[in-house]
């Protein structure tokens, strides 16, 4: 089962993992030593075994934008993790669609985004800056 978390060090522990953290930004990213933890409106589901922690806010009173980490030792139960997450936002907010943005250069999660029922909306051209070079975005819309 998965809710909401409020617990700083719990969703640090996930957010700021070797395998999460180099992926969560772009150039220009704090050290994650320099990182600052700060929320306004966000809401933070977890499990209660911490393998992932997902980030949701309102975007528009039906859409919440979300960001999606999960452990990479984790990553084997990437679709139970995201069940057990639209599970929660079902129950836990008043959203009816997910919206994420997926850089192109992330093939893998746009594949997996796929498959958890998200649909491609848009692109936008060389707006996200990793290792030097600027990359598209896809913005992904799933249905609750």
């Amino acid at each position: 089962m998965m809710h909401p978390v409020y617990d700083q060090d719990r969703i640090l522990k996930v957010l700021l993992d070797d395998s999460v953290y180099p992926l969560m930004g772009e150039d220009g990213m704090p050290n994650k030593e320099d990182f600052v933890f700060k929320t306004k409106d966000e809401v933070f589901f977890m499990d209660d075994d911490d393998r992932a922690c997902f980030i949701v806010y309102p975007f528009t009173s039906q859409i919440f934008w979300m960001h999606a980490h999960i452990l990479k030792h984790h990553r084997k139960d990437k679709y139970e993790i995201a069940n057990m997450f639209f599970d929660a936002v079902r129950k836990y907010t008043k959203a009816t669609k997910l919206m994420a943005s997926v850089p192109e250069l992330y093939k893998n999660i746009i594949a997996y985004s796929k498959n958890n029922d998200f649909k491609k909306v848009a692109t936008i051209e060389k707006c996200y800056m990793k290792n030097g070079d600027l990359h598209d975005t896809v913005l992904m819309l799933k249905e609750l």
